[in-house]
């Protein structure tokens, strides 16, 4: 039997003296689910992969982040730079093709809503999940609900901050936006943003960041010449090329 708690710690004390005392009693094991609202910081995870019963499997942590832990994360060479085998890292990506692809089959809907949904809510769940609902009442009218759910977006004054995007490197993802808007952006094109009219950014911060979020990603190179693109998240596209 497995026992799972959600947690909010005010330090990383209070969170490593509870994984101490979690598993006493008869219960085999425990996972504890570390909210976003808490501030927890890369060395939390380092201090919690050492504690005994983590390590004996008795205890299990799952750090739940958002964009000011993955901004954190992103900064932090000394947790990137180690090898940690208890830390698994996992990408709360944006749904795949394929899998918007299975849930319209489910709903025995044409597969060509698929890109039309996928442009129209990036992927992510919270956008595409609702859309899906209402898709499943009405699969009639599915070309203009996801129509309408696209404006309705895109309209969203707090879309970008939604979506991760920081304030302050705006102008970076715009220009990256733009440069993208019909063109294949490289690595090195994505290096070369990162420096270009005085900026100062980390193409390995904002990289990992920004994949992190699921902002952008970097897909296998398929032509074998070496060539790394890197895609930007149609949704984010979008609202980076809206008017300002």
């Amino acid at each position: 039997m497995v026992d799972v708690e959600i947690k909010n710690y005010g330090s990383k004390k209070d969170m490593l003296d509870d994984v101490k005392k979690s598993t006493k009693g008869t219960r085999a094991s425990k996972v504890i689910v570390v909210s976003p609202e808490t501030p927890w910081r890369p060395e939390w995870v380092v201090e919690a992969e050492r504690a005994s019963r983590v390590r004996k499997g008795e205890v299990r942590l799952i750090f739940v982040g958002d964009p000011a832990h993955a901004e954190e994360w992103s900064r932090d060479r000394t947790v990137l730079q180690r090898v940690l085998p208890q830390i698994k890292i996992v990408k709360l990506r944006p749904w795949a093709r394929s899998y918007l692809g299975s849930r319209l089959e489910s709903l025995q809907l044409s597969g060509d809503l698929v890109d039309r949904i996928f442009r129209a809510t990036g992927g992510w769940s919270e956008i595409a999940g609702p859309l899906l609902s209402r898709i499943a009442e009405d699969g009639r009218r599915a070309p203009d609900l996801v129509e309408r759910e696209k404006e309705t977006v895109l309209s969203s004054t707090d879309l970008l901050d939604r979506l991760g995007i920081p304030r302050q490197l705006i102008g970076f993802y715009r220009d990256l936006a733009a440069y993208a808007d019909g063109s294949t952006i490289t690595t090195t094109d994505f290096q070369s943003l990162c420096t270009f009219d005085g900026r100062n950014i980390s193409p390995r911060v904002v990289g990992i960041y920004s994949d992190l979020l699921g902002i952008i990603s970097f897909p296998p190179d398929q032509s074998g010449q070496g060539i790394r693109k890197v895609d930007l998240n149609p949704l984010v596209h979008a609202a980076l090329l809206r008017p300002e």
